[in-house]
């Protein structure tokens, strides 16, 4: 991809409906709009024409023809958004971007496990948010006054940090055993959450 968004150095191959290569286009540069509409630039075009069937039925031979274009405008459903999202990791991608490029993958029969793990993650994000501020609540109700507020304070941070860490841990594992996405991100925060809310409860009893 160039400087200014756009693709270089493309290559489009074509086949019919029994696998056959018809055609192969090769352009310098190529501009893509949110339609879908491939602008090429500077284009090489090469079409395989099988001959017209003998009388056995057997096919003649196959004719090649080459064209050399300054514009040639390609119509496919992959639009900006989803060729943006092939070249950008999938940490810096929006929900959205995510959500279109995995629907894109799923289409095309391809792997989208890590995008679909990381989606998940982006839409639980809200929950995680929660999930840190239950956190605290059990270090929020200990009285200052009762002594080792540095230990509390460490203690707290070290949670937090497990959080983060269990956090990416899942993901990882989630993608190497293909686990399903949506577990694999609410997982960390489903298990700190209980564990939080399990210590407040012991503390408002017992303390």
């Amino acid at each position: 991809m160039g400087t200014g968004g756009e693709l270089e150095d493309v290559r489009i191959y074509e086949f019919d409906a029994e696998g056959r290569l018809m055609s192969r286009t090769e352009a310098d540069n190529v501009d893509v709009d949110g339609q879908g509409l491939w602008h090429l630039q500077t284009v090489k075009r090469t079409v395989w024409n099988a001959g017209a069937a003998t009388a056995t039925g057997s096919v003649g031979e196959v004719v090649v023809s080459e064209q050399k274009l300054d514009k040639l405008d390609w119509q496919s459903s992959l639009h900006a958004g989803v060729i943006a999202a092939a070249v950008l990791p999938a940490m810096s991608m929006s929900t959205l971007e995510l959500y279109r490029y995995t629907a894109h993958l799923s289409a095309q029969e391809q792997s989208a496990q890590a995008h679909n793990i990381q989606f998940w993650r982006k839409a639980f994000y809200p929950f995680a948010c929660f999930v840190m501020v239950a956190l605290a609540l059990p270090f929020a109700y200990l009285h200052g006054r009762a002594g080792g507020i540095s230990i509390k304070v460490f203690g707290g941070i070290m949670l937090g940090i497990s959080f983060m860490l269990l956090n990416n841990v899942a993901g990882h594992l989630g993608l190497l055993k293909n686990w399903t996405p949506w577990v694999v991100a609410a997982t960390p925060s489903l298990l700190y959450l209980g564990l939080s809310m399990a210590a407040f409860t012991w503390l408002v009893r017992y303390r």
